[in-house]
């Protein structure tokens, strides 16, 4: 059963970085330049913000709540497969 639920969660991120990626692009220098709006960094900036607004122990779909809170547009792309 956890490991269902952590291969949901794996493939729902995986799937909207590839989406952001895909429309917004790759930067290649995110390590150095994180200020960019390419898709990875997009991605990379939702997934940390989200860490402060979280309680202690959240569950999966409120993890997926958090992250999409600043962009809706996240659970469209990930719902509507």
């Amino acid at each position: 059963m956890y490991a269902a639920a952590g291969e949901i969660w794996a493939n729902m991120l995986h799937i909207v970085y590839a989406d952001l990626v895909k429309k917004y692009g790759f930067s290649a220098t995110a390590k150095t330049n994180p200020g960019g709006a390419e898709g990875n960094i997009v991605f990379l900036h939702l997934f940390i913000d989200s860490f402060a607004i979280q309680p202690c122990n959240p569950t999966c779909i409120l993890r997926i709540d958090l992250i999409s809170h600043d962009y809706t547009l996240i659970c469209y792309h990930t719902y509507s497969r």
